[in-house]
């Protein structure tokens, strides 16, 4: 099902600026490595269109020659991503959290699916208990649904979240002082101000990861952490789909890190790896089966079927366990910070 990776160089790739802009050229050193700022890189996918929401435009993925970082070229600023970020977007979309798990049957059914990850990695909800003063920042916090979560638990919660209509959605159920309707990095926050900052999904979406990570490291204490979960380039599932896999979602994802250039980024922002490992998320399996299901039917919205959901959920969960890191969770402290017992180092 995957393809096979393509090496090239000083190929023209093409794309809009907006429905009614004319089509520009664009030169790969127009586009430099966004973690080391090399323009030397190989094609890995050339031409790939917006799976999720259709267009006319195409972009490609290439791997850096200097540090081996993934990205997407040509690279749009947050203002040209804009329109690719339409209202029914996942996390801008106010629904219940969940839903697939209300009966008790299905909630038996997912103990069974993901005991083998818990036993080998613990809790796979990203959730924790508060710490230190108990402030939390949730970067692209989307309508909220992560910090209503984590205010059960006994968090002081606040987010940063530049979509305005997903903002307001939060800020109409945690109030209007705690959502800021703007990027982390000029939001107008205290420094040293947060126990705890995440990050959930968000870091491959912007535009420079490593200043973003600065930022966050400005904003939180001594003794926080910031926790990260982004899709894992490296992992066997993104092998296996080739393109068809659910964490390439370009143009959105701007980055797609592996391991090792998680790591990298994580350092260069002056913070150190406490702990990474995989993220439980079989839904980038079965939701790659989609994409490959909705070409060779020729669907072009994208849509879930809940009975692939279902087939894949149990296999996937167990492949979690078992070496598949479809998407990983890394935890980043300042220097300093106690150790961790134990870190997840493969890719697969």
């Amino acid at each position: 099902m995957g393809d096979h990776a393509e090496s090239a160089t000083g190929t023209v790739v093409h794309t809009h600026e907006d429905a009614a802009a004319a089509r520009v050229a664009h030169k790969p050193s127009e586009t430099p490595c966004n973690l080391c700022g090399a323009t030397d890189f190989a094609y890995l996918y050339r031409d790939c269109p917006d799976q999720l929401f259709p267009s006319d435009d195409r972009f490609s993925l290439v791997r850096c020659a200097a540090c081996a970082h993934v990205f997407v070229t040509p690279r749009l600023s947050f203002p040209q991503l804009d329109r690719f970020y339409p209202a029914d977007y996942g996390s801008f979309s106010n629904e219940e959290r969940d839903v697939r798990s209300r009966s008790w049957v299905r909630r038996a059914l997912k103990t069974i699916a993901v005991l083998p990850y818990r036993i080998r990695f613990g809790s796979e909800s990203g959730l924790f208990p508060p710490f230190g003063t108990g402030r939390l920042l949730d970067v692209g916090c989307g309508h909220g649904g992560n910090l209503r979560e984590m205010k059960a638990l006994g968090w002081d919660v606040y987010g940063c979240e530049p979509n305005r209509a997903a903002a307001e959605a939060a800020r109409a159920v945690l109030g209007r002082d705690r959502i800021f309707d703007e990027p982390v990095e000029t939001a107008s926050l205290p420094p040293a101000s947060f126990d705890a900052i995440t990050f959930w999904h968000v870091l491959e979406h912007v535009p420079d990861p490593v200043a973003t990570l600065r930022r966050a490291a400005q904003l939180l204490r001594p003794s926080g952490r910031i926790v990260i979960g982004v899709p894992n380039f490296d992992s066997a599932e993104a092998r296996f789909f080739g393109r068809y896999w659910r964490g390439l979602e370009v143009p959105r994802h701007l980055s797609l890190f592996t391991p090792a250039t998680l790591h990298r980024t994580i350092e260069q922002a002056g913070l150190r790896v406490q702990r990474m490992r995989p993220q439980l998320k079989p839904s980038t399996f079965s939701e790659s089966i989609d994409l490959w299901l909705n070409e060779r039917r020729g669907v072009r919205r994208h849509r879930q079927r809940m009975w692939v959901y279902y087939a894949a959920f149990l296999p996937a969960a167990w492949s979690y366990a078992v070496g598949n890191a479809g998407c990983l969770e890394a935890t980043a402290v300042k220097d300093g910070a106690p150790p961790s017992d134990g870190a997840f180092v493969s890719g697969n």
